[in-house]
């Protein structure tokens, strides 16, 4: 802005003395006119009021020109403003957001819970579940009642003041609702939901290896009644979890419900994860408008499990993409989750 001044400041001067030597200039001329007996009109220098107002015109340009650059100047001054507010704006609900937890936590009844799932039982698919919680205030008469699905137990008392149980679940149970811990103590109850624990139906997710497979540029394209599959997939298994080791992966093609191709996986099992690279160039004869065809990755583990996965499907005369659609199989084909 100051720059602009200072700029607009020397137009001015430039203009006023352009303006005074047009004006010295003509009265030069007009005084040899009248000296040598010439007409002043024949004289070719302009005249002050033909100047003028072409200076005029010249200092409007030049203070347009000036305004346009404030403007594009502030134009920018206000966008950086705003970032910066808003990148503040950013900053505080971050920071209201730590602080509500912050004083959520001083509110909570419990110092700290932990939780601990021991080894999983090979024979009957279930595993112990050790649970720690501390209360904050501990009184002679202070009990910790914890919910955990359909379970509820009383915990035991340490003399760290520690109190502590041990469940048994299922491989695949269900656990609904997230757990709680009642704490009574002096006539009072509170309650505290334990959100980092295990519930839904994740058991699972806990000790068995999973195939982990995604496609790119893959395309299914209906035409005269043929599926056409093209496209690049990539699978691979993780290591073993707790002793549960996969054993086979493969790639299943299936078109309504029937398998009609399946692809090894040798390389897709390996310690370090990285995934077996394919190409797919499919076609799929007498496919009508309600087929529906699918790409699962199939991984077997030790425990004569097998853990299905589907990353693509073509239904309804359309293609999707997804990293979902788990399903856990026995060796007998049964369904024991999806």
């Amino acid at each position: 802005m100051r720059s602009a001044v200072v700029f607009a400041i020397i137009a001015l001067i430039l203009a006023a003395a352009a303006g005074l030597i047009a004006y010295l200039l003509y009265r030069k001329k007009l005084n040899e006119a009248v000296l040598s007996g010439e007409h002043p009109t024949h004289s070719k220098v302009a005249a002050p009021g033909e100047v003028i107002p072409k200076l005029i015109v010249v200092l409007l340009l030049v203070w347009d020109f000036i305004l346009l650059i404030n403007i594009s100047s502030l134009r920018t001054q206000l966008l950086t403003a705003e970032n910066n507010v808003m990148g503040q704006i950013g900053q505080l609900k971050g920071q209201l957001l730590d602080l509500e937890k912050q004083l959520e936590a001083q509110d909570l009844p419990l110092k700290d819970y932990d939780f601990a799932p021991g080894a999983l039982d090979r024979q009957s698919l279930t595993f112990p579940l050790h649970l720690t919680a501390t209360p904050k205030e501990v009184s002679d008469d202070t009990r910790l009642i914890l919910t955990y699905g359909s379970r509820q137990v009383e915990m035991t008392r340490g003399a760290s003041g520690i109190y502590t149980a041990d469940l048994t679940f299922g491989l695949f149970e269900e656990i609904p609702e997230v757990p709680t811990i009642q704490i009574l103590s002096g006539g009072k109850t509170q309650i505290e939901t334990l959100d980092s624990a295990i519930y839904g139906a994740g058991f699972w997710s806990v000790f068995l290896p999973l195939p982990d497979i995604f496609t790119s540029d893959l395309e299914m394209t209906l035409k005269n009644g043929t599926l056409s599959v093209s496209g690049s997939v990539a699978c691979s298994a993780y290591g073993s979890k707790d002793g549960v080791n996969p054993v086979k992966a493969s790639l299943e093609l299936v078109h309504n419900g029937s398998v009609i191709k399946t692809i090894p996986l040798e390389e897709a099992i390996n310690p370090d994860g990285k995934p077996q690279q394919l190409k797919l160039k499919e076609s799929i004869a007498s496919f009508g408008e309600n087929d529906e065809f699918l790409i699962a990755a199939v991984l077997e583990n030790d425990l004569d499990l097998t853990v299905r996965q589907v990353a693509a499907w073509y239904a309804g005369g359309s293609g999707k993409e997804s990293d979902s659609g788990i399903q856990i199989l026995d060796k007998s084909g049964k369904v024991l989750y999806e």
